[in-house]
């Protein structure tokens, strides 16, 4: 009961939080935004879409710092269930691991200062990874910020799943390409190449998780269970071999 109420408040205290589902209506098509977990990619993945740019990279910035792009709107993932016509719904998933070390690196290294509701759970300008990752994973998904938040809670709506075709971050160019044909089938809409990947950061953020210590790769395993067992079943702690990893996040050139 506490939880609902919780739930409720929130949602009026802080509305933004709840609308990450980005909605290109004339097209029925949305993309669940989780945060940092395609924050490698030079573009927004409906950019295609909206501007009609052959390039992988889009030529005019047209995104918020929000995720918000023009032609579209934010909703939440109850407003998309509640649409009479379903919209055709995606996102990209990643390695919990390597999500958290992309949030601390955005959040904590690129900032002078973390914000007044950041430093409210804990948080704090200089913190290192190791303190960052304790700190993330003592805050449950009720009270979390998106950006730390699991990406099972935000592809879901009171625990049931959002029917999203999901794309692996470790294997997006073809998981890009899967997708670019299922939805030219499904709504004769080409959502355009894969975006341009910048490969230095994404490594540098599966590198800074693989240098954890075991206890804190397990504390991330522990929070993130359900995103391990739902996207990530490779090892009792979700690492990716490293043979897998350069051509994964290689594979767009």
């Amino acid at each position: 009961m506490l939880k609902t109420i919780y739930a409720a408040f929130d949602r009026n205290r802080r509305p933004l939080r709840d609308r990450h589902c980005v909605l290109l209506a004339e097209r029925d098509i949305a993309f669940i935004r989780i945060p940092h977990a395609a924050s490698m990619l030079a573009r927004h993945p409906l950019d295609h879409l909206i501007s009609g740019s052959d390039g992988r990279s889009a030529p005019d910035p047209t995104t918020s710092r929000l995720g918000w792009i023009e032609g579209t709107r934010l909703v939440s993932p109850r407003e998309l269930l509640l649409r009479p016509d379903p919209a055709f719904t995606f996102a990209i998933i990643r390695h919990p691991g390597h999500r958290l070390a992309a949030c601390y690196r955005k959040q904590i290294e690129e900032r002078d200062a973390v914000s007044d509701a950041w430093m409210l759970r804990g948080f704090r300008s200089g913190m290192g990874f190791q303190e960052f990752v304790q700190r993330a994973c003592s805050i449950g998904d009720t009270r979390a910020d998106n950006h730390t938040r699991s990406q099972t809670a935000l592809l879901s709506h009171k625990g049931n799943m959002l029917a999203a075709r999901l794309l692996r971050a470790e294997r997006l160019a073809a998981d890009w390409e899967a997708l670019r044909a299922e939805l030219f089938g499904a709504r004769l809409a080409d959502i355009g190449p894969c975006p341009d990947i910048d490969e230095a950061t994404t490594l540098e953020d599966a590198s800074q998780y693989d240098a954890l210590p075991r206890l804190e790769k397990r504390r991330i395993r522990s929070r993130y269970a359900a995103d391990f067992q739902s996207f990530y079943e490779d090892g009792e702690l979700g690492e990716n071999r490293p043979g897998n990893l350069a051509p994964a996040y290689s594979g767009v050139q």
